[in-house]
């Protein structure tokens, strides 16, 4: 099928409500065009055609079955500025080397001794939190999900540096929010506060 017949949003690809929705309620933006577009839509942002695929079939077939007839797209080079060339963002037989590295340290075996490591985690996160307190998840979840990741996979202890981390975390989501932008190289020339990290 060619892209032109597949279903889709239009508007102004740079500005206005399309690229505004998908930055300010990307999970919502998602949602809406699942249910008015159905599992394959295409739409425009910036200079690049961009394919949702919503069933879980042909996610499976794009992810598994057929890897190979799919390159991640631009955004991949902007990406490995941050993420570097692991498993997410590798192709071809780089990508099938990083994916059998990868796997040993999510064997069914150790997932299951990395459970009582989550949970104990877990109990000590929630253990902070006071009953009918109002509280800012996102940097509680960021605390946890770290601190889980550093004990289970690396070994570290990164709760003490947690806030350290944690900025350091939030400095690079901002600057690669900005790569994301259409006219991004534009965009990091500017002197803007976020381009300083």
């Amino acid at each position: 099928m060619p892209h032109s017949t597949v279903p889709g949003p239009s508007g102004n690809r740079f500005f206005g409500p399309l690229v505004t929705e998908s930055r300010r309620d990307p999970l919502g933006f998602m949602t809406r065009l699942a249910r008015t577009y159905g599992d394959v839509c295409s739409f425009r942002v910036g200079f690049e055609r961009v394919f949702f695929v919503n069933h879980p079939d042909y996610v499976r077939d794009i992810l598994v079955n057929h890897y190979g007839n799919f390159l991640k797209g631009g955004g991949k080079k902007k990406s490995k500025r941050f993420l570097g060339e692991g498993v997410l963002l590798s192709e071809g037989e780089l990508h099938r080397q990083r994916r059998r590295m990868d796997q040993q340290a999510f064997h069914r075996q150790r997932l299951a001794a990395y459970a009582s490591e989550m949970v104990a985690y877990g109990e000590r996160c929630s253990s902070r939190w006071q009953g009918g307190e109002v509280l800012d998840i996102w940097p509680e979840m960021l605390r946890l999900t770290l601190s889980i990741v550093g004990k289970t996979l690396f070994s570290a202890d990164v709760e003490s540096k947690d806030d350290e981390v944690g900025q350091a975390m939030r400095d690079a989501l901002t600057r690669y929010r900005t790569f994301r932008l259409p006219l991004a190289s534009l965009i990091e020339r500017l002197p803007l506060p976020a381009m300083r990290l």
